[in-house]
């Protein structure tokens, strides 16, 4: 499960996509945030198991 500080931060990731498609940013310059929150979602609950 996601921590709070996760939820907030895919929040803003999210707000960011959003802002970045209306205003047509490069796909490739929010990808990079992408993968990273992704990773973190991924990784900090297998760290906590651990």
């Amino acid at each position: 499960m996601a921590t709070g500080i996760g939820l907030i931060y895919v929040g803003c990731v999210l707000l960011i996509n959003g802002i970045g498609m209306l205003q047509k940013f490069d796909g490739k310059a929010l990808a990079i945030m992408n993968f990273f929150t992704g990773g973190r979602e991924v990784l900090e609950p297998m760290k906590k198991s651990l």
